[in-house]
């Protein structure tokens, strides 16, 4: 069995990711684990929410979809998160599964950085979504040297829904009182909760 594994701090959820999941989940016929990361070991996000309140949220916007589910790995093991941990971690309580890990292109040029890389390219394939700006365009191994060495583990996705969403847009948005109901698949209300839209199934 396969199952792809989309990390991310999620700060909060919004459209395009959950677009982003569907389309590749539909494609390779494989579910799509959204594995919330609490902290990023590369950055040191003060505008980071609550990782109670991002799990919420997440948990909440993918009950509607079969092939996507919350994964809480991270949040059981030490901080920082470091991917290798968590696929070391994931693979001793799922030994049939095979982890493919889908990602952002931005995250090419840094992935020579990442603890035990090597390793992580060993146990798994890699799916990448290019930015939007450059989805006509493949990335290149003289860009992201990465590819040089692990070019046959690393998948270029395209044609895949790629919308101009960012959670910073929606953060700013909401400390503005800005209407974000159509960025994201749940509502804000006030400045204090959130309200989730109605078309969720009951838990």
């Amino acid at each position: 069995m396969q199952i792809i594994l989309y990390f991310g701090s999620f700060n909060p959820v919004h459209n395009g990711h959950i677009a982003l999941a569907d389309a590749v989940s539909k494609r390779y016929h494989a579910k799509v684990w959204f594995v919330l990361s609490p902290q990023n070991p590369f950055k040191q996000d003060r505008t980071l929410w609550d990782e109670n309140l991002r799990a919420r949220l997440l948990k909440q916007s993918l009950r509607p979809y079969d092939a996507l589910a919350y994964c809480d790995a991270e949040l059981n093991l030490p901080k920082p998160s470091y991917t290798i941990d968590t696929l070391r971690y994931l693979q001793e309580r799922h030994p049939q599964t095979e982890f493919l890990l889908l990602m952002g292109e931005d995250n090419l040029s840094g992935l020579h950085r990442w603890k035990e890389i090597d390793r992580i390219m060993n146990l798994c394939r890699i799916l990448v979504y290019p930015r939007k700006a450059q989805k006509e365009t493949a990335p290149q191994p003289d860009t992201y040297p990465i590819m040089e060495r692990f070019a046959h583990k690393i998948s270029i996705l395209e044609d895949l829904p790629l919308l101009d969403i960012s959670s910073t847009e929606i953060r700013q948005k909401l400390s503005e009182g800005q209407d974000i109901s159509s960025l994201v698949p749940w509502q804000a209300s006030g400045a204090d909760g959130f309200q989730y839209f109605n078309n969720e199934k009951t838990s």
